[in-house]
């Protein structure tokens, strides 16, 4: 037992049987798994005896080589992103999307592969994204004992890479978890000159805006902008002439009392659709007209921008 635990002190691990995330050897004898176990090492796993290699192979998922995942359990980008970083032998830094998987981002797709920063040479490999970049000691931090770059430095390497709209919703996201501006992304360009999608990234930057709270609000708000509108600001607090709070809203321009937002999903329940029904109500009785979106208007905006624009024409905006 000493053993084991000086193993796994070693790996960073609390016991033994985190070494390879799943149950103790006396459930596995017993041939039950854990629930909730994550991707292993399977040749530390072994090493420590708390898998078999046969176990491995009947019980277990190849995610990388020598990296494995309880079988019948989908890997998420958390989970390929730990993987990328165990195949490294906790050597490399995670990056691209798995950083922000492991930073707690809410929009990562999540099929997307496991991202890590190497030195030296890697053999390629399928599901996995090794790249080969110079960091500088601020790029890096560690997260959960994983060492992964920085919400800023993840922003700048997603963003220049990512169509517009989606570059601009990372760097929202990113910018916000952070609680930094939109500019200090900027400096990890100057960090590495010549870099590609500089002149992406930096457009993308000029549109970003932490206020916004969803990727969808973000989609929403880059139609209004790039539609031509004047630009809105984002969670606009509203008060009745009495100087009481009525609502905080997604987007809108408060000289015209024009806001704009978006019901995502969880918007669509009885009692939800009653307290937006009455906010809706409290907005208008203040003096505001509110137009309401939903993934269907802002992936066809059409409408949604005829009304945005007839609405702040009526105000008086002038554009």
């Amino acid at each position: 037992m000493k053993y084991l635990s000086a193993l796994s002190t070693a790996l960073g691990l609390s016991t033994a049987g985190e070494v390879c995330g799943l149950a103790s050897p006396l459930d596995l004898q017993a041939g039950r798994m854990s629930t909730g176990t994550r991707p292993f090492r399977a040749s530390a796993a072994i090493k420590v005896g708390t898998i078999t290699p046969g176990q491995v192979r009947a019980r277990c998922t190849r995610l990388l080589p020598d990296v494995y995942l309880p079988a019948g359990e989908e890997p998420t980008a958390l989970d390929r992103a730990h993987a990328a970083w165990l195949w490294t032998k906790r050597a490399g830094v995670v990056a691209g999307w798995s950083a922000a998987a492991v930073h707690g981002a809410r929009w990562v797709p999540e099929d997307a592969e496991g991202e890590v920063v190497v030195t030296g040479k890697a053999r390629a490999q399928r599901g996995l994204t090794a790249w080969r970049w110079n960091l500088d000691a601020t790029e890096v931090t560690d997260v959960n004992g994983m060492v992964v770059t920085t919400t800023l430095r993840t922003a700048h390497d997603l963003a220049r890479r990512l169509p517009l709209v989606e570059a601009v919703a990372v760097i929202d996201e990113l910018c916000w978890m952070s609680c930094a501006e939109p500019e200090a992304v900027l400096r990890h360009a100057e960090l590495h000159p010549g870099g590609r999608g500089v002149v992406r990234l930096r457009r993308a930057v000029a549109l970003a805006d932490t206020g916004s709270e969803s990727p969808w609000e973000t989609r929403a708000r880059l139609a209004v902008v790039l539609a031509g509108l004047p630009r809105p600001e984002t969670q606009i607090e509203v008060f009745d002439e009495d100087g009481r709070f009525v609502a905080r809203v997604d987007f809108g321009w408060r000289p015209w009392k024009v806001a704009v937002e978006y019901d995502g999903a969880h918007h669509r329940g009885s009692a939800q659709f009653a307290r937006d029904l009455r906010r809706h109500n409290r907005l208008v009785a203040a003096g505001w007209t509110v137009i309401r979106v939903t993934a269907t208007d802002v992936i066809h905006p059409k409408e949604f921008l005829a009304l945005v624009a007839r609405a702040l024409t009526r105000a008086g905006a002038r554009w």
